[in-house]
């Protein structure tokens, strides 16, 4: 019995694929572009993001990453750990956290590689401010455009990012010295009060 070859020179998995090689990925069936009618092809999509079966984990909000990271003074090693979390909150997608979260410091044979060509050793421990390397990284890829149009608009939207997170730290370190200052001159030092009925 001969075989005849699908249209669009696409394999349908089995279900015993998805079950042995992908257990988490779901399976989607979707049309094709040229004829809709006729052409069918399956698709996998990337499943949703799992912290463990029974865990939760908690929301990070803007405030919080803000306030526990300074991107001014920031090494490679917490840009990381500032990625994941930007991302697990949602305020990143993946591309955006693919771009933050590489480090090439932190590359075993950085020195031997970029390192030995700029002429630098490695410190993925160094402070540095990341608002202006971003900014950096922004002008070189506008006069030196690469293929993927879209990569200096999402440099753009890093940039914006670490520079809201740097605006909302300033503010929420002003609120908190205000709050302090006027936590200590508007309240007036009373003698402390009996709170026994007075019988008149």
């Amino acid at each position: 019995m001969k075989r005849i070859p699908r249209v669009d020179a696409r394999r349908v998995p089995k279900l015993c694929h998805l079950e042995t090689i992908a257990p988490g990925v779901e399976f989607v069936e979707k049309t094709g572009q040229k004829d809709k009618e006729s052409s069918k092809y399956t698709e996998y999509t990337q499943p949703k993001p799992l912290f463990g079966s029974k865990s939760k984990r908690k929301i990070i909000s803007f405030l919080e990453i803000a306030t526990d990271y300074n991107v001014k003074m920031i090494s490679s090693r917490q840009m990381v750990a500032l990625s994941f979390d930007l991302y697990t909150a949602g305020y990143i997608d993946k591309e955006q956290h693919l771009l933050l979260s590489f480090q090439a410091e932190l590359q075993p044979n950085f020195d031997d590689t970029i390192g030995a060509l700029i002429n630098q050793n490695s410190a993925p421990d160094k402070q540095r401010d990341f608002i202006e390397l971003w900014l950096e990284r922004c002008v070189f890829e506008q006069n030196y455009p690469g293929p993927d149009h879209k990569r200096t608009y999402r440099l753009k939207i890093i940039l914006n990012m670490l520079t809201a997170l740097d605006k909302m730290a300033q503010t929420a370190q002003k609120w908190q010295k205000t709050k302090v200052d006027d936590d200590q001159t508007s309240i007036p030092n009373f003698p402390s009060l009996s709170l026994k009925r007075m019988e008149y």
